[in-house]
């Protein structure tokens, strides 16, 4: 009798272990799982921090480079409305040798206006390729990352992973007048349209020959938003990053 007692409970505690490895194993999977996610969302908003910051940064010295050719446009504009009311006295006292002297000098004024025109076009389309090109690369990052992620789960879950750009970081000049060589100045709603913004969306599922673990079905999204804001002389930068 004890010899069949004996066998029971060795019989008892062999199917406990057959039933609870499967436990054990699915609890250690969705640790795995979980912390992995955990990590996953901390190099994606890490990646998006960090090369967004490197935008606006770009984006600002870019910026900053148009406007400090803001004096020479002053200038040059002073010195040509001068000229003009030199050209007007010298044309009131019947001078043609004053006259001609005096346009030439205009056209040397238009001349350097049209120079300085065409820098500027220059500086705000580098500006505009230089953000597209980086804000691009840290999308392509981002996906990067998804797709890692999902290779290493693939066997046991569907994911859907992206990032999505719901603002693209904009050169934020304003032009005081349709002239050549015009003075530029900062939008006042720059530090918004200068925002780089992504929502970060995953969602998984298990697949159906993992089904008999665990049915998982979820959704995880985030935003994460870089801007920066000039006040004074300062730029300053601001971070939106949603916690969950």
């Amino acid at each position: 009798m004890k010899a069949k007692s004996k066998f029971k409970r060795h019989g008892f505690a062999t199917i406990s272990l057959i039933l609870f490895l499967p436990l054990l194993g699915l609890m250690l999977f969705s640790f795995g799982f979980s912390g992995y996610l955990i990590q996953h969302k901390t190099k994606i908003r890490s990646i998006c921090l960090t090369e967004g910051r490197k935008i606006q940064e770009n984006l600002a010295r870019n910026e900053e480079s148009i406007l400090k050719l803001n004096p020479i446009v002053a200038a040059l504009r002073f010195q040509l409305k001068l000229a003009y009311i030199e050209l007007a006295a010298a044309v009131a006292a019947e001078n043609p040798v004053w006259v001609a002297e005096v346009q030439i000098k205009i056209t040397a004024i238009k001349t350097k206006q049209n120079q300085l025109d065409v820098l500027q076009q220059s500086l705000i389309r580098k500006a505009k390729l230089e953000t597209f090109m980086q804000t691009r690369m840290t999308q392509n990052r981002l996906n990067q990352v998804d797709q890692e992620t999902n290779l290493i789960w693939r066997f046991y879950l569907q994911i859907f992973s992206f990032a999505t750009l719901e603002h693209a970081p904009e050169v934020s000049l304003v032009r005081d007048s349709p002239d050549i060589a015009p003075i530029y100045e900062l939008a006042k709603d720059h530090d918004l349209k200068q925002r780089l913004v992504f929502r970060w969306q995953t969602h998984f599922h298990t697949k159906t020959s993992a089904q008999k673990l665990l049915n998982s079905d979820s959704n995880v999204e985030f935003l994460c938003s870089v801007g920066a804001k000039k006040e004074g002389t300062k730029w300053n930068l601001s971070i939106n990053v949603d916690k969950s």
